[in-house]
């Protein structure tokens, strides 16, 4: 409902405007806990191709918070209890920023919440001040080397801003599952993505994979251009819920149908969209995603490889299908857990950084990976290259296309790559 009433999904104006410069946003909270993906709520990369600066806000408490007895005050709390805690959370964030370009500016909300104290709270201490200076030292050095070692992202993730307009207001629980309950997955794919708005259609090009959030509403221009980017030899398409259904001329199942590739209808009298994986979803690590409430219209697949069907039921909510060279993968609810987006990233032979469920963010020259439990990484590179560890200037391995990292505490990892 926030986005339908907020002014948000006007944001294609706001890009297009001459007048502004910069975007400043806050990073997504529902998934900034440690081990959890927590990137800008902005469409970064549409915001770059309309030649605007995107400026990362991080307002994440530190340990600092608790022992000063502020931690109680601060909304959606998730303050870490430690010094190692907090390091490996900045770290994160930092190097989120430094891998997509972004400014980052880190806002102390103490005295927000409660009295102001002279000198702040959260970032008060010495070594936290460190890491500022740390990370200051780590940008100047990226900047002065202005280099793309890493490949570009394969993975164009593509959200309507729209599509809530088209929605009953009640339906809060479909955006926030579709659309923001999707973000942590994101981060789990182990391979870097780009985020895209619907109305840059014209504007994206060459990735081997297209994740499609929310389509529901479609023009026919629309319609017609996503059939083209999508069913292209070599492209994966990963399509939720209701892709193309809505339109000008009202509701359109056979539109659905043909920008997939499968053949689907309504189901009625499903009491649940929980989903139960089959076959190689169960093989890739999946176990029952989606939400136990019902959604009307409800789809039904009957095409393609089965994939999973709704919880309790034999009726068959998810496929896969193979056609002149593209692939089309179709899930009728959502979120999807990380295992079923690693998958499909797999199939459709993107590069995969990480294989576990770590949260990996690649650009330029810098990797960074950031775990939450304690054990060893296998790290895998697109090519030969020397790595250094970026917060030390320390080399840790050359001319090598895997690396293995070990932690014993929550920590993120800043790698700078050379050729």
């Amino acid at each position: 409902r926030n986005v339908q009433r907020a002014g948000h999904g006007d944001i294609g104006r706001v890009l297009a405007s001459p007048d502004l410069d910069f975007i400043a946003s806050p990073m997504c909270y529902q998934s900034r806990q440690l081990g959890g993906h927590s990137p800008s709520m902005c469409l970064v990369d549409s915001a770059w191709i309309h030649g605007k600066f995107v400026w990362y806000e991080y307002d994440q408490p530190t340990h600092l918070a608790a022992a000063n007895g502020d931690g109680a005050n601060v909304p959606n709390r998730v303050a870490p209890q430690s010094l190692v805690e907090s390091r490996a959370l900045m770290r994160r964030g930092f190097g989120y920023a430094l891998t997509h370009g972004l400014g980052i500016w880190w806002w102390d909300q103490a005295g927000r919440w409660g009295k102001a104290v002279d000198g702040g709270v959260w970032y008060r201490d010495d070594a936290i001040r460190a890491e500022f200076a740390l990370y200051q030292r780590v940008w100047e050095r990226a900047l002065i080397k202005h280099e793309a070692v890493l490949p570009p992202a394969e993975i164009a993730v593509i959200y309507d801003p729209r599509a809530s307009l088209h929605q009953h207001s009640s339906w809060s629980d479909l955006s926030r599952d579709l659309v923001y309950g999707q973000v942590d997955a994101l981060g789990r794919m182990g391979a870097p993505y780009d985020m895209f708005s619907l109305g840059d259609l014209d504007r994206i090009s060459g990735y081997r994979v297209h994740i499609f959030l929310n389509a529901h509403y479609l023009s026919a221009d629309q319609a017609l251009c996503l059939k083209r980017l999508t069913q292209t030899r070599g492209v994966t398409s990963l399509w939720l819920y209701a892709p193309g259904f809505l339109g000008a001329e009202g509701t359109d199942l056979a539109r659905m149908c043909e920008l997939t590739g499968m053949t689907i209808s309504e189901e009625e009298g499903l009491k649940t969209s929980l989903l139960e994986p089959l076959s190689r979803l169960e093989t890739a690590g999946a176990t029952g995603f989606g939400r136990e409430i019902p959604l009307s219209p409800a789809f039904r697949v009957d095409s393609g490889e089965r994939l999973a069907t709704y919880s309790g039921t034999d009726i068959p909510a998810a496929a896969v299908t193979e056609q002149d060279g593209w692939r089309s993968f179709y899930f009728a609810s959502g979120p999807l857990p990380g295992a079923v987006l690693r998958h499909i990233v797999d199939v459709a032979g993107c590069h995969q950084y990480t294989t576990g469920n770590d949260v990996g963010y690649a650009g330029g020259s810098h990797l960074v990976v950031h775990a939450k439990d304690p054990g060893t990484r296998d790290i895998r590179l697109p090519y030969k290259l020397t790595v250094a560890d970026a917060t030390t200037n320390q080399t840790l391995v050359r001319d090598v296309d895997r690396i293995r990292l070990a932690c014993e505490a929550p920590t993120t990892w800043i790698l700078e790559v050379s050729r």
